[in-house]
């Protein structure tokens, strides 16, 4: 996949990105990210601004692949819900993904 981000070209040869992210104050479960939509939104941002954004995207999915269980939703297991967080195993390959994803971007940001 070719992005432009800031006037410049990142190649990015990968697999799926996301990070889990809260839905609600008491649910939490993974979600896929769209890399030409953040591209578009990186772009509209200033340069130092992208570069902050995109350091905390990194930074989250950094401390997200170190999970050793999939985040546990508060209030559960006292109140029933039907369906769980994705489970960590099946998705850490994707935030590893993201890590890697946002360190190109950053490289290409810093002019690296």
């Amino acid at each position: 996949m070719e992005l432009k981000i800031h006037g410049q070209t990142l190649v990015y040869i990968g697999g799926e990105c996301g990070i889990y992210k809260q839905d609600t104050p008491l649910s939490m479960d993974y979600a896929q990210m769209d890399q030409e939509l953040i591209v578009r939104v990186i772009n509209s941002m200033p340069k130092e601004k992208a570069i902050e954004a995109v350091t905390k995207l990194r930074d989250q999915a950094v401390e997200q692949a170190k999970w050793e269980s999939t985040p546990q939703n508060l209030g559960f297991p006292i109140l029933r819900r039907s369906l769980g967080p994705t489970p960590i195993n099946e998705v850490r390959a994707n935030i590893e993904n993201t890590v890697k994803f946002s360190e190109d971007v950053l490289k290409v940001l810093k002019g690296k």
